[in-house]
């Protein structure tokens, strides 16, 4: 079980989350409202569907990190493996 839920935080739900905010959520909200808005938004409804309220603060600079990658290059690799890095960091500290 340990290794279907690595997989999970480590591969799957970052590759998902990260069409779902950066490929879908954040150009409508950079549309919206300019670029400053849609990255600090998105960067904010990130961190709360996290549901980690201890983990708010650094899951929105998270979010922040991915958002500017997503803009300034066009492509989701690099959000999608900074989140898979990020994962698997928070998956060691937690032990």
């Amino acid at each position: 079980m340990a290794l279907l839920s690595f997989i999970d935080a480590v591969l799957i739900s970052p590759a998902v989350q990260e069409v779902l905010f950066r490929r879908t959520i954040l150009p409508r909200l950079v549309r919206a409202g300019g670029p400053v808005f849609g990255v600090v938004f998105s960067a904010l409804v990130f961190a709360g569907c996290h549901n980690r309220l201890d983990d708010y603060y650094r899951l929105t600079w998270a979010g922040i990190v991915y958002a500017v990658q997503f803009l300034r290059t066009r492509s989701l690799v690099a959000p999608t493996v900074t989140h898979m890095v990020f994962n698997a960091i928070s998956l060691l500290e937690r032990g």
